[in-house]
């Protein structure tokens, strides 16, 4: 599968795109095909290690993604998901007191 890579902060042309292996997901797990995804200004922030100063170490990605299910584990839901149900999905960062 192809993946973004970033290995350093940086500008634009940090960012590389490789094939890389598909994981395999586990019982408790469900392996989705990314279709189409977001990058916005904080992503750029992020990427370039523009962020204000204190503020690296809580730095968190907002991640969005939607797409095709490629394979279902042995979940407890997974007789409500289907193999190539589509999905609509976001992943936020949480802030522990």
């Amino acid at each position: 599968m192809r993946a973004a890579i970033i290995e350093r902060y940086g500008p634009p042309e940090v960012v590389v795109i490789r094939e890389v292996p598909t994981p395999v997901p586990n019982e408790d797990e469900i392996l989705v095909r990314i279709t189409t995804t977001t990058v916005n200004s904080g992503d750029a922030r992020v990427r370039g290690l523009r962020v204000p100063r204190g503020m690296s170490l809580m730095m968190r990605f907002a991640l969005g993604f939607n797409g095709p299910k490629q394979q279902i584990g042995g979940f407890d839901d997974a007789g409500r998901l289907e193999a190539a149900d589509l999905l609509l999905g976001t992943v936020e960062a949480k802030r522990e007191a």
